[in-house]
């Protein structure tokens, strides 16, 4: 979320104003190395958010079973929201099970390129 300055129409006009607008960012996941995966999304609770994913997918069955996670974020070159760069290393070496693509969360589509 961010925090922006904008002009608000209320009936009679508008008036200036601030107010907090959704920001989507781009989260890409490595799983063991093998592949990537690519999320646009709304960048807040991201272990939670990859957690879930691994959960979903069947690539882990407890929390216990992501043996590393490193996250680091950078701002995204031409667009106004941030990358999220995720690795994780799985117990068992599941390896990555999936298509990759950038998977559109608000309608878990999954969409190549």
């Amino acid at each position: 979320m961010r925090l922006i300055r904008m002009l608000r129409y209320r009936g009679e006009g508008f008036r200036e104003t601030e107010d907090w607008v959704a920001e989507e960012g781009l989260l890409l996941l490595r799983i063991d190395g093998d592949g990537e995966r690519r999320f646009a999304f709304t960048p807040e609770m991201v272990r939670p958010f990859v957690y879930g994913h691994l959960l979903g997918a069947g690539l882990i069955r407890a929390p216990g079973d992501v043996v590393s996670y490193r996250e680091t974020v950078r701002p995204d070159v031409g667009m106004p929201g941030e990358v999220i760069e995720v690795e994780v290393t799985l117990r068992g070496a599941r390896g990555f099970g999936g298509a990759e693509g950038t998977i559109w969360t608000s309608c878990g589509e999954d969409v190549p390129g």
